[in-house]
């Protein structure tokens, strides 16, 4: 049986992302790690605590870093995006807790989507075990969601990012950068036409439709699926253009954060082109809610 660690900071795209890996491998042993990340850890692990709860019953959880390795925060919580609670107040309504562990023992893939802080660590500790990790982060061709220059998973903890892109993993890297991940979203249309036929369905239209109301409408946004695409990849990898390069992160200045390509750093497989961005969006779309579930 496969083994999968998503470390996520509970925020919309990161309950999908979570819920399209329920349904692409719903056998697998899974453990979710709440990070601090577009919202404070205690937020995401309670975000986390009602997915689990909601859908994926047999899953586990635990808690993760609250604080960046420098033990302060560099930013300031994005609640405009998401919320001051990572769901626009979108909750289910009855919550059970589900299985917790103090400490994890043993992952075969680690899924990263949000800061680096906790993958930094597991992939020091389960390195030699590790099949592959995943990381939804950084930009290189284009700007920053976060500064000009930085993508958010990144500036949240820049250290922790430098060290794990510049460290020897046994494991294969793949990252998956903003550069693809804007080109994969979901517009208003494609939100109103999903079918209420269960109660995973509603629960996630109501919090799509809810983030448009607070913050994509008003903003002329369209809802991109940063972390799906992220979690997409893992199952689907041909649907990506890849290259092996190695990944610097910035320490130092203004452009603290900014991710660049290095020869000196160990290779890690980045996805930077995609093969048909839309079938991608409305393929992630039928797998989570063409099918019937009984939430």
């Amino acid at each position: 049986m496969d083994t999968y660690t998503v470390i996520t900071d509970g925020v919309i795209d990161d309950i999908i992302a979570m819920w399209l890996l329920y349904k692409l491998a719903p056998n697998a042993e899974v453990t979710v790690i709440s990070s601090f990340g577009n919202i404070p850890e205690d937020k995401a692990f309670k975000n986390s605590q009602e997915f689990i709860s909601f859908i994926a019953n047999s899953w586990k959880l635990g808690h993760g870093a609250s604080l960046p390795m420098s033990g302060k925060f560099e930013h300031t919580w994005l609640h405009h995006f998401n919320g001051p609670d990572g769901l626009w107040g979108v909750h289910p309504s009855s919550v059970k807790n589900p299985d917790a562990i103090k400490k994890l023992a043993h992952t075969q893939h680690i899924i990263s989507l949000a800061s680096l802080t906790e993958t930094y660590k597991l992939a020091k500790t389960f390195g030699n075990t590790l099949k592959r990790t995943t990381i939804m982060g950084g930009v290189f061709r284009e700007k920053g969601n976060y500064t000009a220059d930085a993508e958010c998973n990144i500036a949240y903890d820049p250290q922790a990012a430098h060290d794990f892109f510049s460290e020897q993993h046994i494991s294969e890297i793949c990252v998956i950068p903003l550069d693809v991940t804007r080109e994969v979203y979901w517009t208003e249309e494609m939100i109103d036409a999903i079918t209420e036929n269960n109660g995973t369905n509603k629960w996630v239209k109501m919090m799509l439709n809810k983030w448009y109301e607070k913050y994509g409408r008003n903003n002329k946004r369209v809802f991109k699926l940063h972390d799906p695409l992220a979690m997409y990849l893992t199952f689907f990898p041909n649907e990506a253009i890849w290259e092996e390069r190695g990944i610097e992160v910035i320490l130092e200045g203004k452009q603290r954060g900014k991710t660049s390509f290095t020869p000196v750093s160990p290779y890690c497989h980045v996805a930077m082109g995609l093969k048909d961005a839309q079938k991608i969006s409305r393929h992630i779309a039928s797998l989570l809610f063409d099918e019937s579930d009984h939430a």
